[in-house]
């Protein structure tokens, strides 16, 4: 529990300063955008994030603690639906060898049978951040980065909360 709750605050710090760093103007130091480079380090953090929330879940129902787990579960699911595919841009971006070629396992392969492979990977692959509209985007997939900030927050405040119920002396 007490791994799941430090790694939230660790991904929760690192989204807060990610989301800071694409409000600012770009770093001058690198020869690219260095919002680009933040924006998918962000997509990878929110991720993680949720890696963090479900290991959480997963010591409650350890635990039997059964509130905990269907608080977690809810906030879980609050997440995903406030960032519509942040799972699958962090799949598109790790694993960008095949969804640059259309041929990705998750949405990708249940069009592969219908498409060629270059529409499909033109269809999802452009990763993008748009600092005027305070958006991210990845193919049909996208959201705000104030989304993502209010997400986090919420997030990381039912991982903290369940670990604090579940270290109660009187239990969960």
């Amino acid at each position: 529990m007490a791994i799941a709750v430090s790694e939230a605050y660790w991904w929760q710090s690192t989204i807060m300063l990610e989301i800071r760093r694409l409000r600012d103007d770009p770093d001058r130091r690198v020869r690219v955008s260095s919002h680009q480079i933040d924006a998918r380090q962000l997509v990878f953090a929110l991720r993680q994030l949720i890696t963090a929330a479900t290991l959480m879940e997963d010591v409650a129902a350890e635990c039997g603690a059964a509130r905990v787990v269907t608080g977690m579960a809810g906030a879980i699911q609050r997440f995903k639906d406030a960032l519509p595919g942040v799972k699958d841009m962090r799949d598109g971006l790790m694993h960008f060898e095949n969804w640059s070629r259309g041929t990705g396992r998750g949405p990708q392969a249940k069009r592969a049978r219908a498409k060629e492979l270059r529409e499909i990977a033109r269809d999802y692959w452009l990763f993008a951040f748009d600092r005027e509209a305070d958006t991210l985007s990845m193919g049909p997939y996208g959201f705000s980065g104030a989304a993502a900030e209010q997400a986090a927050r919420d997030l990381y405040g039912m991982i903290y909360e369940a670990g604090r119920v579940l270290d109660t002396p009187a239990g969960p």
